[in-house]
Order: structure tokens, then sequence, then C-alpha cells
């Protein structure tokens, strides 16, 4: 897109702004209404007199937009659409929560739409509650003890003594004695010294 810039009194340099005024004009004429209501009849109104797509409001919302005083408003949402209904319990995300915030307890007290419902009175979206599962709420009534709210339950393995049995007198048996490996290390050969490949001695 470019931006030209015309000259003054000069209408006929930008034809399709004045022509679009000139339209505008007309209909306030003949409706006796005012501009900003003229240019709203001028944007929903169908170019080819028989698709709402083809109105030039059409060209910028990707739904189809009501005629005001001709179309009936939207019912809203049905409520048989929201995930949540009457008593339900849920847990509500605190205000500001990080990843290690306690959500809360509530119940579910009405329905506004199939994305919003009242928690104990105040609205709040679908996205800040879960279901309450049975087996959240087993974990609630076990006994609450330290700082983090329950006494944890750790496991550690056990392992068998490894180590041999020795009797108490100080006698131990011969075969479970270590004893010395029998093979006999040979040493490396190293070529930068070795006497035969140089012809000399290394002392």
């Amino acid at each position: 897109m470019r931006v030209r810039y015309r000259c003054a009194h000069t209408p006929s340099g930008n034809g399709i702004a004045e022509r679009c005024h000139r339209s505008v004009k007309v209909i306030a004429a003949r409706k006796n209404c005012s501009i900003p209501e003229a240019v709203y009849l001028y944007n929903v109104t169908p170019r080819d007199d028989c698709t709402a797509l083809s109105a030039p409001v059409g060209a910028v919302y990707k739904y189809t937009v009501r005629v005001r005083g001709v179309d009936r408003p939207s019912e809203g949402d049905r409520l048989e659409d929201a995930p949540y209904s009457v008593g339900d319990r849920v847990w509500v995300r605190p205000p500001g929560a990080r990843c290690n915030s306690k959500y809360e307890e509530g119940s579910v007290t009405g329905v506004v739409s199939s994305q919003a419902v009242e928690v104990d009175g105040t609205p709040r979206h679908v996205r800040d509650l879960r279901h309450r599962t049975p087996a959240s709420e087993a974990l609630e009534e076990r006994p609450q003890t330290g700082e983090w709210g329950y006494r944890p339950t750790l496991w550690f393995p056990t392992r068998q003594s490894t180590q041999p049995n020795h009797p108490r007198d100080g006698s131990m048996d011969v075969s479970s004695t270590l004893r010395r490996s029998t093979r006999v290390r040979r040493a490396r050969p190293l070529r930068c010294c070795d006497s035969r490949e140089s012809g000399g001695s290394v002392r």
C-alpha cells in the first residue's frame, strides 16, 4: 500500500474516496438520517444485493454482521454447553498464581455462559477452574502435619549386607582371604628409548 498526497481542492485526484463520500451523502439525504448512520448503512449494504459477505464489512470481519433494527439479537450461549453445572466442587486458581501456588476450594453456584460460571457468588472463567476428583478429596482428609500440609510417606529399599560374617574369636577361613594374582606383568617397551632400534644404551 502506497500513500499518495493529492492537491488541495482537487477531488478528481482521489476519485474512489470521493465516490464513497457521494454515496454516503445520497443515503443520508434519502433516509433523512445522520452521517454516522448513513456510513453504517453503507458498510452493511451488500454490493450484489444478495449475500451479506459482499458487503464492505464482510471483507473486514470474519463473521456475519447483524444489521441494527433488522436482525434479532443473538440469544446468547446455551447453558447446557457449559463444562460445569450448579453444585460441582472445583479447584479455583487464585489471581497471580504461579506453578507452586495452591488452588482454593469452591463450589459452582451459578452458570453464566459456556465460558463463565459463578463460584461462591463470584464470576470466574472456566480456564481458572478444575474439577475436584474423589482422589484429591481423599488427600484432603489425610492428617496434616508440617509446613507443607501432609506427612510424606517415604520408602527406602533395604540392602543386604555384602560383608562376610567373621567369627568373634578372630579365626578366618584361609580360602576366603584375598590372594595375590599369579599373573606376571611384563614391562611395556618404549620405542623411543629402545637400545636395539636407536643403537645406543639407556642408562
